[in-house]
């Protein structure tokens, strides 16, 4: 919430029509649960939504914590805390856990412009255990494909890489059958058109989370510890409804966070200007390091871009100047 270089400076953004994420942008987070009923949270479930996991819930809570968390409790508030939020489950309702579905399935309720998060990352195999973009495994990546062309924007976390060692990934040298499918320089190179997201530390300046994932490939960072938001992750709220932590880490905070700025940016625009971004443009934007601050140790090192300053964007690429 903080000015930069310390945050992406959304308490900017507030001061502008759509900048708390009212308006007509529609969000959903895909993931396998959440603390539907978690009393500073008002996010909606659709008949699609699938099975909630309650093993699952505490991530879920959180990630839609640092998007959406009003401040009913006054403990706290998320980036765009107005928003219209949903969810789909990767729990499908067969009973089976299926991601391209779930992502093709929340086609039916965004339209162009809209906002989809993917915090879930999958292992490489059962083998190598090491969290990977989830757009790595069969059928992901068309299916984001398929919701970016839709002009959808797709929010993706980097993944976590190798907890064990706690060591990211170099997505660049990291092959899929032979390609480097992650090496923007590699003539084997996929786009799904997604913005993945790497996490950096907390404090200024801002290094790479030892585990976070990295390369050409991620587009953008946010903070990777320390995240306040809703819930206990990683242990359990029990029966309560009004948890809140401060321990909320990983790609997937990450993630969320970058959601945040992504609905405020798309929501002001709309608000402002009158229409709303395609998923490239706001890619781009977010990415920009002109419009944010980059990690301690640069691209060439850290590889996982810069963290957007919403004031910034607002002020030098939207070019905003009606406050509310």
């Amino acid at each position: 919430l903080d000015p930069a270089p310390l945050g992406i400076n959304a308490k900017y953004s507030w001061k502008f029509k759509g900048g708390q994420g009212e308006g007509a942008i529609k969000f959903i987070d895909i993931e396998q649960g959440w603390i539907l009923n978690h009393n500073s949270l008002t996010v909606n479930t659709l008949p699609t939504t699938g099975i909630v996991s309650v093993s699952s819930r505490e991530h879920g809570a959180a990630v839609l914590g640092v998007v959406m968390m009003n401040d009913k409790q006054e403990r706290g508030i998320g980036i765009t805390p107005k928003v219209n939020g949903h969810v789909i489950s990767t729990w499908r309702s067969n009973g089976n856990i299926d991601i391209p579905d779930a992502i093709l399935t929340s086609l039916n309720y965004l339209a162009f412009g809209d906002i989809l998060l993917l915090t879930i990352q999958r292992y490489q195999s059962l083998e190598n255990r090491r969290a990977l973009p989830i757009e790595f495994h069969d059928g992901v990546f068309e299916a984001i494909s398929t919701a970016t062309n839709a002009g959808i924007t797709v929010i993706e976390a980097a993944g976590n890489g190798d907890l064990g060692s706690q060591t990211g990934v170099d997505l660049d040298t990291f092959e899929s059958n032979g390609n480097e499918i992650f090496n923007r320089s590699s003539k084997n190179f996929l786009d799904s058109g997604a913005i993945i997201v790497g996490a950096g530390s907390a404090s200024v300046p801002h290094r790479r989370i030892s585990y976070s994932n990295y390369g050409s490939r991620v587009d953008c960072y946010a903070w990777g510890e320390q995240v306040l938001t809703t819930g206990c992750y990683p242990r359990s709220s029990g029966p309560s409804l009004d948890t809140v932590t401060q321990r909320f880490c990983g790609t997937s905070s990450a993630a969320a966070i970058i959601a945040g700025a992504a609905i405020a940016v798309q929501s002001i625009c709309e608000a402002n200007l009158g229409f709303r971004l395609s998923p490239r443009e706001l890619r781009n934007i977010l990415s920009n390091s002109s419009y944010g601050t980059r990690s301690a140790n640069g691209s060439k090192i850290d590889k996982i871009g810069a963290m957007p300053n919403l004031k910034k964007i607002i002020d030098n690429s939207l070019k905003c100047s009606m406050l509310l």
